[in-house]
């Protein structure tokens, strides 16, 4: 075998190797990303609920106390008020200035507060 054919044939097996151990460490992370995004809208969807409830509680409270009817309809949520970002900001050696610009910019959106939620995690 020529040295060309030799280089072909550990680079070829240099590459499967990599296929072999990048696969499962790829599918762990993803599935690790996915079970925290199902875990923060789980919590969402009980954050909500429970504001539901303790508005309805204190609404019944105030009909209790007082003779006058006062008819109060549940704040309309649209079906954008349910969407979850889930942003990925990849770090590998981003300046602590550019992440910090970044995420000042994703907080300005006008419903930042309510559908995104920054969690942070390190990958080996």
């Amino acid at each position: 075998m020529t040295v060309a054919q030799v280089l072909y044939v550990v680079y070829t097996l240099v590459l499967q190797i990599q296929f072999i151990v990048w696969t499962p460490q790829i599918t762990l992370a993803l599935y690790q990303h996915a079970r925290k995004v199902k875990a923060v809208r789980r919590r969402r969807i009980a954050k909500n609920v429970n504001a539901l409830q303790h508005k309805s509680d204190d609404f019944g409270a105030e009909s209790d106390s007082d003779d006058s009817i006062a008819i109060e309809l549940p704040d309309q949520t649209s079906v954008e008020d349910n969407i979850l970002h889930a942003i990925v900001i990849p770090n590998y050696t981003e300046d602590l200035d550019t992440l910090r610009e970044t995420l000042s910019v994703l907080a300005r959106h006008p419903r930042a507060q309510q559908q995104y939620e920054v969690r942070f995690s390190q990958t080996a």
